[in-house]
């Protein structure tokens, strides 16, 4: 019977605790000239990856923040970024 409880006990712990792992989150950045229409791309799309060392939801929550639309009418660029966790 104290066998049976220590493995429960066991087992329990380890359900209980998520594992870490690396994950890449991958961006990609895309500037565009907002003077002229259709817009034009200036530069990009250029990617760039990161590695984040944590559970799949959290990384992913972290990974997503990263999203982001830029746009400075007074110089009439706009800039695009989309990440993803691969």
């Amino acid at each position: 019977m104290k066998k049976v409880l220590l493995l429960a006990i066991i087992a329990t712990a380890f359900g209980m605790t998520s594992c870490k792992k690396d994950y890449t989150c991958t961006c990609t950045t895309t500037v565009y000239d907002t003077d002229v229409t259709p817009n034009t791309i200036l530069t990009g799309p250029i990617t760039t990856s990161t590695t984040i060392e944590d559970k799949k939801s959290d990384a992913t929550t972290a990974c997503e923040k990263e999203t982001a639309t830029v746009t400075d009418a007074v110089i009439g660029i706009k800039s695009v970024t989309t990440c993803e966790l691969k």
